[in-house]
């Protein structure tokens, strides 16, 4: 089959999770094409402004469209959608031009944008989702729906081994996560620094945008940042003896959660 992943960009957590898996189909004969967003879904170009690096954006996808309809791609697979926003014009466009359009879900975009993912859910062929919870709320709108998890390869994510207590004095403890889920550290900032007056401990924060922490209150605990897109980050995750994933039990996102952290760690 010929197939093109539609995706929201290499930086995009969500892209990283499930690429892999288009990979393996490239791996069993099946042709894959990568369509990227550029600039990435959530991200713009400083040089060049959000106002235009959105322009940019839709004239890039409406270029990757005009191809998919060209070169008649067997199927399509939606990741996400293709802008951050209440705008799913572009998705119709996409549906037309798609011999067989998939709906790849795998967190809960559904109570950011109702209308929009619930109209792609509908006029999609299937849809992906990455757990039970969120098929749960897919087979509203379309019965056509395939459970596919989040996860890691595991000949990659190689299990570390544990050093001797008497090594190092300083542990690490560590969180992995986009710059956007970086507030829910402020869950857990009241122990961290309560641990910090008790144990001599580093805190590392491995995420894409460093100005997000001074939003927590990390007094006294030794904070580290390590930027997700220069850095190796299963090496990284190796160097942890403890990982956290911190999650507000308020806010109803959490619910549909893939637990992608805790598969890392």
């Amino acid at each position: 089959m010929k197939i093109s992943y539609f995706n929201g960009g290499k930086t995009v957590p969500s892209v990283r999770f499930r690429r892999p898996l288009f990979d393996l189909l490239s791996q069993r004969g099946h042709e894959c094409i990568y369509h990227s967003s550029y600039p990435s879904r959530y991200d713009d170009y400083r040089w060049l402004g959000w106002s235009r690096s959105n322009r940019l954006r839709r004239w890039v996808r409406t270029r990757q469209i005009k191809r998919i309809r060209k070169e008649r791609f067997d199927s399509v697979v939606l990741e996400t959608g293709i802008f951050h926003s209440e705008d799913y014009s572009l998705e119709r466009e996409l549906r037309f031009a798609s011999g067989r359009l998939v709906y790849d879900i795998d967190d809960a975009v559904f109570l950011l944008f109702p209308e929009k993912v619930q109209a792609i859910a509908e006029m999609s062929d299937q849809i992906i989702a990455a757990n039970q919870k969120i098929a749960q709320w897919a087979r509203q709108f379309n019965l056509c729906v395939s459970v596919v998890p989040t996860c890691v390869d595991a000949s990659e994510y190689v299990a570390k081994m544990h050093r001797d207590d008497t090594e190092s004095s300083q542990k690490v403890i560590g969180w992995i996560g986009s710059s956007g889920n970086v507030p829910m550290l402020a869950e857990c900032a009241p122990a961290l620094r309560e641990v910090a007056g008790h144990y001599d401990f580093q805190f590392r924060v491995i995420t894409s945008d460093e100005s997000k922490l001074a939003q927590l209150d990390l007094a006294g605990v030794d904070v580290r940042f390590v930027d997700i897109d220069r850095c190796d980050v299963i090496d990284q995750l190796h160097q942890l003896d403890i990982g956290i994933m911190p999650l507000p039990n308020d806010d109803p996102w959490m619910e549909y959660k893939c637990n992608a952290k805790m598969i890392q760690y």
